[in-house]
């Protein structure tokens, strides 16, 4: 349980974008479940080390994570493990330019979701498989399968998700200089980004929009949304001072308990002994 929250408390602090702290919580979960000889905890921990690594832009660091924590899946025989893998992989490679083994490991992940009925895993499968090939300057199957996810995602009412693939939308129409229709799903996507709280995500859409009317010559409309974003930088930067505080409290905290807890055990030890 200790090492579930300690995990928790990691993906927090990543989805915040404070890949740092993130890391120190995930290796900490690492250490508990490693003490335990969970297998299963082991791979989630590690992969999720690799997460950050990517974020990072350490991709050698991250795959080394990821094909470990793959093989770890596949002695487990645990398909869910095995499918995340894969796709974090084929993100590697996507980010690497070698779309073809990145396509190659995101049909892989999506063929075992597929196998699993995994609906918010198909969905983020098929918009990876989107953004290869969006990265590819190839818009019109980008499209095709964001639109798909999209789909899937309003079925599920995954916010974060369609937030994510309307921007992976504007981003395809801005490449194919279709501008005004870029303009509406980067505006759909930073209104549900704000209405979530979805700060990080918020700020990659006005950077987004900055982007998209500074292609049509709109000087003004692109200086309101680059301040937005750098504003939305700061804030996240201010976050993170309060957020420093709060983390060297919890760490107080948990060395606390922890200390209790060992004296505890050692003065049960000494009485079972006399």
């Amino acid at each position: 349980g200790m090492a579930r929250r300690l995990g928790n408390i990691g993906n927090v602090y990543k989805d915040q974008g404070s890949y740092p702290k993130a890391l120190d919580y995930y290796f900490k979960a690492l250490k508990v479940y490693e003490e335990l000889g969970d297998k299963k905890g082991i791979a989630v921990a590690m992969g999720n080390v690799g997460n950050i690594h990517k974020e990072q832009g350490n991709y050698s660091k991250a795959l080394e994570y990821y094909f470990t924590t793959l093989k770890m899946g596949e002695e487990l025989r645990d398909k869910n493990r095995i499918a995340i893998q894969l796709s974090n992989i084929g993100t590697i490679y996507n980010m690497q330019k070698d779309y073809p083994k990145a396509l190659d490991y995101y049909f892989k992940a999506l063929n075992i979701d597929r196998e699993l009925g995994n609906k918010k895993d198909i969905a983020l499968d098929i918009c990876n498989i989107g953004t290869s090939y969006n990265d590819q300057g190839n818009y019109s199957q980008a499209l095709d399968y964001y639109f798909k996810a999209l789909k899937t995602q309003e079925e599920l009412g995954d916010k974060q998700g369609i937030a994510a693939t309307l921007g992976n939308i504007g981003s395809s129409y801005s490449g194919q200089k279709k501008y005004a229709k870029a303009l509406d799903y980067e505006s759909q996507a930073v209104k549900i980004a704000n209405e979530i709280g979805a700060m990080d995500f918020e700020k990659e859409f006005h950077r987004m929009l900055y982007d998209t009317y500074r292609a049509m010559g709109n000087t003004v409309k692109a200086l309101e949304h680059y301040e937005k974003y750098v504003i939305l930088k700061d804030t996240v930067f201010a976050q993170e001072k309060q957020k420093e505080i709060v983390r060297k409290e919890m760490n107080y905290e948990f060395e606390k308990k922890e200390t209790a807890a060992k004296s505890e055990q050692e003065k049960k030890d000494a009485e079972a002994g006399e």
